[in-house]
């Protein structure tokens, strides 16, 4: 399934496993929020490191992030958590920005 800003897949591994994965896009104002975003949810590793894997990168002013599992319910819960994290970072940079402006 693909959408502006996300992709979603199911594929199987070479053991036989299905392995599902998630990557989408939070585009920021400027390439230094995007490092900020990314810096601040980094230091967050993942409760479930053995089924969950998240990658975090940034391309200009854009997040990219990239998770995969095996098991569909831990990917579900990791990514739910993801936004809720992105979501406060993102609060924060705009409350810092507005008293600055």
């Amino acid at each position: 399934m693909d959408g502006e800003g996300f992709h979603i897949e199911k594929t199987t591994s070479s053991n036989g496993s299905t392995i599902h994965s998630v990557d989408f896009t939070f585009d920021l104002v400027r390439e230094d929020w995007a490092n900020y975003v990314k810096n601040s949810l980094d230091v967050d590793k993942e409760l479930k490191p053995k089924l969950v894997t998240r990658v975090l990168g940034v391309e200009g002013a854009r997040l990219k992030i990239h998770y995969s599992s095996v098991d569909l319910k831990a990917l579900r819960t990791s990514v739910s958590s993801f936004f809720d994290m992105a979501d406060i970072v993102v609060q924060t940079i705009n409350q810092f920005h507005s008293t600055q402006a």
